[in-house]
């Protein structure tokens, strides 16, 4: 579903029935519903707010579970200090609770919370030329000792479109 309420804002939602079962091993079967949502707000011609809020099954934990399900909500605020400049930034909470680990083989399932910071800024010199700076700060809380971390990361990228 796709909505634009007005020239400044924007809803689109995707909602769905998830049905993941197993043969045998059926402690790691999902039934339910999941989807995201999500609010695009143009507060003026520089600036935007994204928000987000989601609940969906996930296997990017593929090595360690069969999937996992992903609960959370995001705030990206987005301000175009010029035309050639971008400023970014993104709060978000995870919950990922892995619903598809053998419990009889680990004990007691995954679950970890994980808040993200980050803020960004974008300079395009010209149409074909993007510079980007990126700080992100991540900070994971899990029920098992070695999944927890804290992780501050600087990414910078230079990209030529052609």
């Amino acid at each position: 579903f796709y909505w634009e309420g007005t020239g400044k804002s924007s809803l689109e939602a995707r909602l769905g029935y998830t049905d993941v079962s197993y043969d045998e091993l059926d402690e790691r079967d999902f039934q339910g519903s999941t989807g995201r949502l999500t609010h695009q707000w143009h507060i003026t011609g520089k600036t935007r707010l994204d928000t987000s809020i989601w609940r969906e099954t996930d296997s990017r934990f593929d090595e360690i579970t069969t999937y996992v399900l992903s609960r959370g909500i995001s705030i990206r605020p987005v301000w175009s200090a010029t035309r050639k400049i971008r400023v970014s930034g993104e709060i978000s909470y995870i919950n990922d609770d892995f619903k598809g680990e053998d419990v009889v083989l680990v004990g007691e399932r995954r679950d970890d919370d994980t808040w993200l910071y980050a803020l960004g800024i974008t300079y395009n010199p010209t149409r074909n030329v993007s510079l980007s700076l990126r700080y992100r700060n991540a900070d994971r809380d899990s029920n098992e000792d070695f999944a927890d971390y804290d992780a501050e990361m600087v990414n910078a990228q230079a990209r030529l479109l052609f």
